[in-house]
């Protein structure tokens, strides 16, 4: 038997937090999968995003969860760093009925502008799942 897969989980933090964790939580009942996140990768002397683009090089499968913010643009660099490396990329896209607190939305307009963009790029490239809530999306992800 060989080695699980390595399963890289891209997405901003602060308004996917539940998310990854539902979706953490049904890659390990799976036993069969290794997680790779940014919850777990500690203090390095790397930049966080030379750290993510290192992890996603190391993973077999590349999920990406995408809702209103672009934060930092290292979920984009993640994700571009994925399809460069030919690695199955998973696109999840939260559904734009569910309501959303003002802090979970991005606010500036160039962010605004780049989200758009690479949410239009997802679909033109990837059959793209949406979700409701954090148990849909762990549903759909195994």
């Amino acid at each position: 038997m060989g080695k699980p897969p390595r399963v890289f989980l891209s997405s901003t933090w602060l308004d996917l937090e539940s998310e990854r964790e539902a979706v953490e939580k049904a890659l390990y009942r799976m036993q069969d999968t290794a997680f790779a996140g940014m919850e777990y990768f500690g203090s390095r002397p790397e930049t966080p995003k030379d750290v993510s683009l290192a992890e996603v090089d190391r993973s077999d499968v590349y999920i990406g969860i995408f809702a209103h913010r672009y934060g930092s643009g290292i979920t984009e660099a993640e994700y571009r760093r994925a399809r460069y490396r030919d690695i199955p990329c998973l696109v999840y896209l939260k559904d734009e009925s569910v309501p959303v607190v003002p802090f979970h939305m991005e606010i500036e307009p160039e962010n605004v502008a780049k989200l758009e963009g690479l949410k239009r790029e997802l679909k033109a490239h990837h059959t793209v799942s949406s979700f409701q809530n954090p148990d849909h999306l762990a549903t759909a992800c195994i």
